[in-house]
């Protein structure tokens, strides 16, 4: 499937991709004794230019290395989805659907040339969408472990270390958890006490999400780099280039944005949104499920284009919500329909 969907691969000659070959540039050079930022000059995350440094090793001249990292990350992704679909669906029907869902996913025409950041961010906003589904389903409203609250810190980490616009997902993913352990068990835990173990959450989920930062907050810092780092990544993004308007003209622009971005992906497009409302209107689905859903869309998706500015592959991470999709077949198909047994969900050990 990738060797078609991404020019990074074999198949084609070059990837002639401008943003991409940037990111080649900045990473091969980062391998290479320059620091980015401050001898060069873009605006992506450091990870990124990380992991194309990374794929420079295997070939210097050729995006095939690209091409593997590129597979991982859609390996790791389709992984993550299939877990997520396990947890509602018989084995049957998920490992029929989530081939078909990846190909509409990375077929799409967000999915751009290959190689793009937003690419990269699937793999850990899918698992991250995997761990809360996976407490909401099996665990709520006993409290949330704190090694979901920690792996949920590294993985919004990384994604703040490649592009941090998607952060609106992971903002409303410890926004709903932490809330979960505030309301959990309040007829046998004590208010006090359910505030403490929120505060431990938090405080364990920002150990989480300063691993990742550590090493690269080093880097910079003994390359004396650290204010080229905040400048270009945080400040030039946030500040230089997205667009000022009023509150009410970005949501203005982001019905149009969706608008066109939906016409622009009809079948992902679809896909979401039909998988949307069928969660929605489950019968064997929580309330508190649903509002998760919810909360976690609109978090991405107001990260994504608050800012005003909107290109074909922005769109791509909300990708991760396809996977959705997999429940709608589940009414077509024969109630019998199971190709493997299903275990039964078990809970892991929660230590708080």
């Amino acid at each position: 499937m990738m060797t078609l969907c991404t020019r990074s691969s074999f198949w084609y000659p070059f990837n002639n991709w401008d943003d991409v070959n940037s990111y080649f540039t900045v990473g091969k050079s980062m391998f290479r004794g320059l620091v980015p930022y401050k001898d060069l000059f873009d605006q992506k995350g450091v990870f990124l230019y990380f992991l194309y440094g990374l794929a420079s090793l295997f070939s210097y001249t050729t995006f095939h290395g690209v091409f593997v990292l590129e597979v991982i990350a859609c390996a790791l992704t389709l992984l993550a989805q299939m877990k997520i679909a396990l947890l509602y669906l018989p084995r049957g029907t998920v490992f029929l659907m989530t081939p078909l869902c990846g190909a509409v996913l990375y077929s799409s025409r967000a999915m751009w040339w290959g190689g793009s950041a937003e690419e990269f961010l699937l793999p850990f906003l899918s698992w991250g969408l995997y761990l809360s589904f996976l407490y909401f389903r099996t665990v709520y409203p006993e409290p949330v472990p704190y090694r979901t609250m920690f792996l949920g810190g590294v993985l919004s980490s990384f994604v703040f270390l490649i592009k941090f616009n998607s952060l609106g997902f992971f903002i409303g993913w410890v926004l709903m958890l932490l809330l979960a352990n505030l309301f959990a068990y309040r007829q046998v835990i004590g208010v006090l006490r359910r505030i403490q173990i929120t505060m431990y959450s938090l405080l364990v989920f920002g150990a989480g999400f300063l691993v990742p930062i550590v090493p690269f907050f080093l880097y910079f810092l003994i390359h004396g780099a650290l204010y080229a780092w905040i400048y270009v990544y945080l400040y030039c993004n946030l500040f230089v280039y997205s667009v000022k308007m009023s509150l009410g003209a970005r949501f203005l622009l982001l019905g149009k944005v969706l608008y066109r971005q939906f016409f622009l992906n009809p079948l992902p497009g679809l896909f979401a949104l039909a998988g949307v409302l069928l969660f929605l209107f489950r019968k064997d689905t929580k309330e508190i499920e649903k509002i998760n859903l919810l909360l976690l869309g609109a978090g991405l998706l107001l990260g994504i284009f608050i800012g005003g500015i909107a290109l074909p592959y922005y769109i791509l991470p909300l990708g991760t919500f396809v996977v959705l999709v997999e429940m709608a077949a589940s009414l077509f198909l024969p109630k019998k329909q199971e190709f493997l047994p299903r275990k039964p969900q078990k809970r892991g050990p929660a230590f708080y």
